[in-house]
């Protein structure tokens, strides 16, 4: 089926040239037509031009776009460089090299191409008066300009030709100077040196041109999802990605870099990671054209595991109706911690009478939502977080237990992560100053935010935030507080410093590289 539509094709590409020649008198194709007569099976120009091909690829009769005359179509585009990720981009007339998605940077990474006798022009979209250029004094002269034309006669320094690079895209070359188009860092150039083909100084001259209509529909999506990967020490591997859309352009491994948040037990090479020893590595993959980022993890050796065992309060179901709330955040939290650190968490569920119960069923003879504020006759020994954490019990190094309990305490004091594994989850957070519930999707939230940032604490993290300091001290105690002791005016951006909604928060920003590279640190000691 696939050859009979090749073949199809070809005769109809045939006839389409022969009534070009009989109606014009002249041999011109563009990738307009060349577009109508495909089937989505079949490569087209359109995808050569935008890098998606190579002109090797299209059918026999279709290679002869090689030599037409117009290979681009009149119309706007944008110029993505294949090496570098980043548009061309007039940012307040001056030509630079920029990474982003296209609906944030507009028309100013827009460029109309237009085909003047035998070449092309390419002009601003944010402002069609200027044409790209190169200088006039000196044809060695690399830098670009915008040129205002106030003639009608287009001087030579503003046209460029618009060949097929090798593998596909294009390549930009001054009819002035002769000089190509190519990016370095922020900056654009010309140069008079192409480079080996397939070398990084080659693929650094070569722009992908496509329509911003067709990117804007194919364009990587911060939903899109890096799978995490295992590896054996001297083993390698390359990470997955579950990319949205699922058609989404210029997402390949050469699009994609990677940053490690722990320069230890793995090594990256052209998108290959090779395990060095047994550990836990977070990575940071960049997608160069975009700019989005996304986390994932790389375990040389085992899997680490980890138990989450809850315990779950008569207050606390009296308070929120059940515990269903625990077991969603349970869920959530267990996603993000294997999404960020490769960790298998493991929940379990223990209906729990803490002393707080006790307390109150003592007074009372049940936990009621009328006494889940009342005070405990004996001097409050009974309502602290203390003896809440004594009836409890301890976790160890790869279980934590964690108490959630529906009780105001003495203060509404806030919840605490405790150095033998365990946890106190107060209703702080989740209730307002009269020690109402406050709505389910804030219960969500702060309960979501509260599970995470305490379990990190058993996890390693240290708090980043002023703990406050007492009238004669110059320092709080928190040894890890940015402020008394890093010397920084404000916490840094990190969910050990600010709370956040970690379901919408960007991942990539919850925690900050300190505290990632201390988790791995953790889990590779006591997890493994």
């Amino acid at each position: 089926m696939y050859n009979m539509k090749r073949k199809c094709f070809a005769y109809l590409f045939v006839i389409l040239i022969f009534i070009n020649m009989l109606g014009r008198g002249m041999f011109i194709a563009n990738a307009e037509e060349l577009s109508s007569a495909t089937s989505e099976d079949i490569l087209t120009l359109e995808d050569v031009l935008a890098g998606l091909g190579d002109i090797s690829d299209l059918s026999n009769s279709v290679n002869l776009v090689a030599t037409l005359t117009q290979l681009v179509s009149n119309g706007t585009y944008c110029l993505n460089g294949k090496y570098s990720g980043d548009y061309l981009r007039n940012s307040s007339s001056t030509i630079v090299a920029t990474s982003g998605k296209i609906a944030l940077l507009g028309d100013s990474i827009q460029w109309q191409i237009t085909y003047v006798n035998g070449y092309y022009t390419i002009r601003s979209s944010n402002d069609l008066s200027k044409y790209l250029a190169v200088p006039t004094a000196g044809s060695a002269n690399p830098n670009l300009q915008l040129v205002t034309i106030g003639t009608s006669t287009i001087p030579t320094q503003c046209l460029w030709n618009i060949t097929i690079a090798d593998g596909g895209a294009c390549l930009v070359q001054n009819v002035y100077n002769s000089r190509y188009l190519f990016s370095n860092g922020t900056s654009v150039y010309t140069t008079d040196s192409l480079g080996e083909l397939g070398s990084s100084v080659y693929d650094s001259r070569v722009w992908r041109i496509m329509s911003p209509e067709n990117i804007s529909s194919r364009e990587l999506g911060q939903s899109s999802v890096f799978s995490n990967l295992s590896i054996t020490v001297g083993g390698t591997g390359i990470p997955s990605m579950l990319r949205v859309p699922s058609n989404a352009i210029w997402a390949t491994s050469s699009d994609i870099t990677y940053s490690r948040k722990v320069t230890s037990h793995v090594n990256v090479s052209d998108g290959i990671f090779t395990g060095i020893s047994t550990g836990v590595t977070t990575i940071v993959a960049t997608h160069k054209v975009t700019d989005l980022q996304f986390m994932f993890a790389v375990i040389v050796g085992n899997e680490p595991s980890y138990t989450i065992r809850n315990h779950v309060d008569q207050g606390y179901c009296v308070r929120f109706g059940s515990d269903s709330n625990v077991i969603t955040c349970n869920t959530v939290v267990a996603d993000k911690f294997a999404h960020f650190f490769g960790l298998n968490s493991s929940s379990q569920y223990v209906l729990h009478t803490s002393s707080a119960d006790i307390c109150k069923i003592n007074q009372t003879g049940s936990v009621t939502n009328s006494n889940l504020t009342i005070g405990c006759p004996h001097n409050t020994s009974h309502l602290t977080k203390d003896a809440l954490h004594a009836i409890m019990g301890s976790g160890t190094s790869t279980t934590s237990y964690v108490l959630w309990t529906g009780h105001i305490l003495p203060g509404n004091p806030p919840s605490s992560s405790y150095s033998d594994f365990s946890v106190i989850i107060t209703p702080n957070q989740t209730t307002n100053s009269n020690y109402v519930n406050k709505s389910d999707a804030e219960v969500r939230m702060e309960s979501l935010y509260t599970l995470m940032h305490e379990l990190s604490h058993q996890l390693g993290a240290p708090d980043h935030y002023c703990y406050g300091v007492s009238e004669g001290d110059s320092v709080c105690i928190n040894s890890n507080c940015d402020i008394c002791y890093m010397g920084k005016t404000v916490a840094r951006e990190c969910m050990m410093s600010y709370r956040r909604d970690i379901e919408n928060w960007n991942e990539c920003l919850l925690y900050c590289t300190s505290c990632l590279s201390v988790i791995d640190n953790h889990l590779t000691e006591h997890h493994q």
